[in-house]
């Protein structure tokens, strides 16, 4: 079980970042606070307001020195799509954090988020 004060534990996934997919670690963003959140799907409803809200803020969560990671079930490719068709229409120039993917729910359940 995760828990304050222990080293949460390692993942490398795919992800889409800085406009491109590739593979991302946890171990990437080590000596950083790491704002790691897991949501359902790009395309649906509720989500994408949570998703663009910590994209505007995104400038504060790095002046407090911290890192942003989404993590979905979906894949890097539906992050790209998702991006280019919905919220760089709400957020210019999208998501500026990593959107990362666990098909099979192994962070997830790494990190016990799955009921």
């Amino acid at each position: 079980m995760v828990k304050i004060g222990r080293k949460a534990p390692e993942f490398e996934v795919q992800a889409f970042v800085d406009g491109q997919i590739g593979s991302i670690k946890l171990s990437d963003y080590l000596g950083k606070w790491t704002v790691l959140f897991f949501y359902p799907g790009d395309f649906t409803f509720v989500w994408v307001t949570e998703l663009a809200a910590v994209a505007v803020r995104y400038d504060e969560f790095r002046e407090l020195g911290a890192e942003v990671i989404a993590m979905s079930l979906d894949s890097p490719f539906v992050h790209k799509v998702w991006n280019e068709q919905e919220l760089e229409e709400m957020v210019e120039g999208g998501a500026p954090f990593a959107m990362a993917t666990d098909p099979a729910g192994a962070v997830g359940t790494a990190y016990h988020v799955f009921d």
